[in-house]
């Protein structure tokens, strides 16, 4: 049972609240209406701060918690100040920061830009941001990872939250797959790392190409071309890969195969990282090439 304190500012030294609804603009006449806007970001207008009055094992009595935004729309009053949450929309507990067990909070990964030593960048964008690469910033009690590890998660869609005008990336552990140590990606409990072996694909990106440039040609200089088909054809659902590394929590015994083999696995069922290399649930493997 919780108490929600107030709603999150925009600013905590304006002291500024965003408004659920806001006039976009004023009537310019008589008989014209006011143009309205509404909030659609519910994380910048619902209350996620609450004072536990009823906790349990997880969630203490008497506690301060950063909640989910969906919490005060899902819960249950008890009376017009009181109402009744699951304790597994709390994510970390409040002066200072930590985070119940399974919960991470951390900071997105920015990738400056080559430049010159007068500043200049040498690239398009001066910043890259890595979606799923996490430096952690705060750990649970019963952590397996330090603050200031670099971690990879399962997926760019992680949950992002606004605290004292700093913004946390929240992650659940079971969605970490990997963690970066001196810039070696290393797969984490039931992830493999593998390389895609894309012969097959390569000469089918070339015949796509080559489909959408005959076709952007005979549109411009309007040629028919006879018995061409110009839809692109889908890659395999499934490819060949060469294991690299195991998780710690993997073997060869326990895959069947072990590192430098060939298996052939589900495609896009995994994350791919920028240097093209794949990390993949060891589940996702159909079956392991036999040895020459």
């Amino acid at each position: 049972m919780v108490e929600f304190e107030e709603k999150p500012k925009l600013s905590e030294a304006l002291d500024l609240v965003i408004p659920e609804r806001y006039l976009i603009q004023e009537a310019d006449g008589p008989g014209e209406t006011n143009a309205w806007g509404v909030t659609t970001d519910r994380r910048t207008i619902n209350p996620q701060t609450v004072r536990v009055i009823v906790g349990n094992d997880q969630v203490p009595t008497d506690s301060r918690c950063f909640v989910h935004y969906g919490a005060i729309e899902v819960a249950k009053w008890y009376n017009d100040n009181q109402a009744i949450i699951k304790s597994s929309m709390a994510f970390f507990m409040l002066d200072p920061i930590r985070p119940f067990d399974g919960n991470y909070l951390g900071e997105e990964i920015i990738i400056e830009g080559e430049k010159t030593e007068s500043g200049i960048y040498l690239t398009p964008t001066p910043e890259t941001k890595l979606p799923c690469n996490i430096r952690i910033t705060h750990v649970p009690e019963n952590s397996v990872f330090e603050v200031g590890n670099e971690v990879i998660t399962i997926d760019a869609a992680q949950y992002t939250l606004k605290y004292e005008d700093k913004t946390f990336v929240r992650l659940k552990e079971n969605e970490i797959i990997a963690k970066v140590v001196n810039g070696e990606t290393i797969p984490l409990d039931k992830y493999i790392l593998v390389e895609y072996v894309e012969e097959e694909n390569r000469q089918l990106t070339d015949e796509n190409d080559y489909k959408a440039h005959l076709k952007d040609v005979s549109l411009k200089f309007r040629l028919f071309v006879p018995e061409v088909d110009f839809t692109p054809t889908e890659p395999s659902k499934n490819v060949d890969a060469k294991i690299l590394s195991f998780g710690p929590n993997i073997n060869a015994e326990r895959v069947g195969a072990d590192i430098g083999d060939m298996v052939y696995i589900n495609r896009n069922r995994g994350l791919k990282l920028n240097d093209g290399r794949w990390i993949i649930n060891f589940d996702t493997i159909l079956f392991v090439y036999e040895k020459n």
